[in-house]
């Protein structure tokens, strides 16, 4: 297992925070779409922070 790495913990945070916020906005606006989008762009930041925080890589598309 990788040490933890706070700078990658705090930029997939920051990341899905925003996404989820465009999420959040794209919503109100009814751009459904462009929500579920962003939705699912901020779920996945969340896991890769989450990751980082417990010392593992968060790996891509094969």
């Amino acid at each position: 297992m990788q040490p933890f790495d706070e700078p990658e913990y705090q930029r997939w945070a920051m990341t899905g925070a925003r996404n989820l916020e465009m999420a959040r906005l794209l919503a109100r606006e009814r751009f459904g779409e462009g929500a579920v989008f962003h939705a699912e762009m901020a779920a996945q930041c969340a896991l890769k922070s989450l990751l980082h925080g417990v010392g593992r890589k968060a790996g891509g598309p094969a």
